[in-house]
């Protein structure tokens, strides 16, 4: 069972993550026609936008316990009953079939979109190369220094482990007549242990190297930020208000 959890930016809308999805509640000025007429009509980028968080919501309340849900958890105005949503919900699916005669925004061609995936494009750089997109992705999952290398160096411990065990066997082989005497198989054995040193060492310095890079990113953006706020004080209260 899904935990859905609001927000209030349309770029998370239907992101997911585990057990977790993200979702705009639906704003009551969507079913206007007279707010549509006024201030969205006339700009495309916005008609399409709107359009598609509408027709997304079509695809989640589709039967009586989905507009339930919808209502308690604050992603439909209250006073949208069902009946009066299924007419609403019906009058799109009529009118439009994605990317036809409805325009869309091309994000709702996907769906729903996993966050972790949406991380690695940013991180490669499919929104634009920077420092920020490449620590942060999409959006960051990692509030403490602990959970963020857990996540993404877990598996370095795996292939300690393995090594580990590894070494131990050929430890005991070493210590055997038949193998023992080897020369093919000790050089093996050196040159995996010789290995498994370089592996450490390595794994070593790039955290410490990674741990040093965040340690400064998050320092100087928060030093860029009260710049920020300070100079966003004194231009709108002056001088005195630092």
């Amino acid at each position: 069972m899904r935990t859905v959890v609001l927000t209030e930016s349309p770029d998370e809308h239907l992101v997911w993550h585990d057990t977790d999805i993200w979702l705009k509640p639906l704003p009551e000025y969507l079913m206007s026609f007279e707010f549509w007429e006024k201030e969205i009509c006339g700009d495309e980028t916005l008609y399409k936008s709107a359009n598609g968080l509408l027709l997304s919501y079509t695809w989640l309340i589709c039967h009586k316990s989905d507009h339930r849900i919808a209502v308690e958890t604050g992603l439909l105005p209250a006073d949208v009953d069902y009946d009066t949503w299924t007419a609403f919900a019906v009058d799109i699916n009529l009118r439009s079939t994605l990317g036809t005669s409805l325009p869309v925004n091309e994000r709702y061609d996907y769906g729903e979109l996993r966050l972790s995936r949406l991380n690695h494009l940013y991180r490669l750089g499919a929104a634009g190369f920077s420092l920020w997109n490449l620590v942060f992705g999409f959006t960051s999952r990692s509030t403490r220094y602990p959970a963020f290398f857990q996540r993404n160096f877990g598996w370095v411990l795996a292939v300690f482990i393995y090594f580990t065990v590894l070494l131990s066997a050929m430890q005991v082989a070493l210590a055997t007549e038949k193998l023992g005497s080897s020369i093919n198989f000790q050089n093996v054995s050196c040159d995996i242990a010789l290995l498994s040193i370089a592996f450490v060492l390595v794994a070593v310095v790039i955290m410490l190297l990674v741990w040093s890079f965040l340690f400064w990113f998050h320092m100087m953006s928060t030093v860029q930020y009260l710049k920020k706020i300070k100079l966003r004080r004194m231009d709108t209260l002056g001088p005195k208000a630092i």
